[in-house]
């Protein structure tokens, strides 16, 4: 029995909802006879590289483990990446990733630099903006976030994560 205070809709009233003939019609609620929309969500499938878990040591992409550095896209996964400091970044860093400009263009790299922000060199940063690329530099924490945003709005996004330690 679910709980039923004036205006506020019940499990059974979401249930009979979805057992109507018309999913798209109004829902009266029993109590109050208030109006409601209701939504139904649908978990869909994606056929993106989507980062479904990140902690100490651990990223999780579309529910696989990787322990190391890497670097993410949509289409692609390239690990391991690098193992040193994110102050010694260079452009040659990121040429696995610049090599796949034909078949998963990149306009924004989101840098994860593991536990800590910590900015690579300012050249660096110059380097990629003469390609037309821009760099986006946080925590890896908030890279991962950053990227399943970004990636789901359809952006032309790679993830270059440090492990988080």
């Amino acid at each position: 029995m679910g709980l039923s205070w004036p205006g506020v809709l019940t499990w059974s009233d979401i249930a009979e909802y979805y057992t109507s003939a018309d999913p798209r019609k109004e829902h009266h609620t029993k109590n109050t006879g208030q109006r409601y929309k209701i939504m139904k969500f649908k978990l869909e499938s994606s056929a993106q590289n989507l980062i479904s878990h990140y902690g100490i040591g651990d990223i999780s992409v579309n529910g696989q483990s990787h322990a190391g550095s890497l670097i993410l896209t949509p289409t692609q996964l390239i690990e391991p990446w690098y193992s040193g400091q994110p102050a010694d970044l260079t452009m040659a860093d990121f040429e696995p990733l610049l090599a796949l400009k034909d078949t998963d263009p990149t306009e924004i790299i989101i840098l994860g630099t593991g536990t800590t922000h910590v900015f690579p060199p300012m050249k660096l940063m110059a380097e990629l903006h003469a390609k037309g690329i821009a760099l986006e530099v946080m925590n890896t924490r908030a890279a991962c976030r950053t990227y399943s945003v970004l990636v789901s709005e359809q952006r032309p996004v790679a993830a270059a994560l440090l492990p988080i330690t």
